[in-house]
């Protein structure tokens, strides 16, 4: 069982690095291509995907909707994404936003993401927009945003990233209990 263990903990760290080799080196992220305007209410095709930006939400640190242990308010994108006219998914990329004592804001862009079949589509602000939602959302405009920007990137094989991380675990860990304790009788 040990020796089991060892080599599903070795292809678990090939199917790793296959995984990370893929989705690093087939996405070209200084294509144009990822960029996409959507427009609300508007479906936009990209990559085989409908994409219609549907409401922009804020949720304050204090709502018990708010998932995330930093940060002082979320501000999102609410996006649903359809595939052959059947909704498929609803991801919602935003900005956590950090208040200072001294009355600046800044943020930090979170991504969301879609699993599928072939990999993971990941949808992010670019940084013009989180910079823009920023903005409506001190000035309290965030119902006059009308239009939004962001970067969609389909990465393949990163199945193959989370499979291998599964296997280098369940590997170690039969590794670990089929080892022989410290100090027994089998070591002399």
């Amino acid at each position: 069982a040990r020796l089991l263990g060892s080599h599903l903990a070795h292809l678990g760290i090939l199917l790793l690095l296959i995984g990370h080799v893929m989705t690093t080196t087939l996405v070209d992220r200084s294509d144009p291509s990822h960029l996409v305007t959507l427009v609300k209410d508007q479906p936009i095709e990209h990559r085989g995907y409908e994409f219609v930006f549907t409401d922009v939400e804020m949720i304050s640190s204090n709502d018990d909707g708010y998932d995330y242990a930093i940060g002082d308010g979320y501000i999102g994108v609410v996006i649903e994404v359809r595939e052959d006219g059947e909704r498929v998914a609803d991801l919602m990329p935003g900005m956590l936003r950090f208040d200072s004592p001294s009355g600046a804001v800044s943020a930090r862009s979170e991504v969301d993401r879609m699993v599928g079949l072939t990999g993971d589509t990941i949808v992010i602000l670019d940084v013009f927009q989180s910079n823009d939602l920023l903005s409506s959302m001190i000035m309290g405009q965030t119902s006059d945003v009308d239009r939004v920007r962001v970067t969609v990137h389909h990465l393949p094989g990163s199945h193959l990233v989370w499979t291998g991380w599964v296997l280098v675990m369940l590997g170690g860990l039969l590794a670990l209990v089929s080892s022989s304790p410290v100090g027994s009788d089998d070591e002399e």
